[in-house]
């Protein structure tokens, strides 16, 4: 069960020309999860902490039509198990993998 969640994303653009926009976006992600009874950390908390980072790439083909490029990864992320009285059980760092997408936005 998530009992709390701080997402914090900024974004900065700036705009090359007519048809050229470039943005950079970072963040902070904390979420906890209470676990339940029935796991094999009963009652206790997983606290995770991710700063993701991306950059986009918007070209305006048209006035009606954008082709968004886009890509990303998380530059830090931590997951940490804490027992029913906050004690840490384990701390770990999932391997990071990257994302990249495109998008066509076409107004009709």
């Amino acid at each position: 069960m998530l009992i709390a969640e701080v997402p914090r994303i900024i974004r900065l653009a700036a705009h090359f020309s007519d048809s050229i926009t470039v943005a950079a976006t970072g963040g902070l992600e904390m979420r906890e999860y209470r676990l339940a009874k029935s796991s094999a950390l009963s009652e206790g908390v997983v606290r995770e902490l991710r700063v993701p980072l991306g950059i986009e790439v918007d070209w305006h083909m048209t006035p009606r039509a954008t082709l968004t490029l886009g890509g990303g990864a998380a530059a830090l992320q931590e997951l940490r198990f804490d027992g029913r009285r906050g004690e840490v059980v384990r701390k770990t760092t999932p391997v990071r993998a990257g994302a990249f997408g495109a998008r066509l936005a076409v107004a009709l």
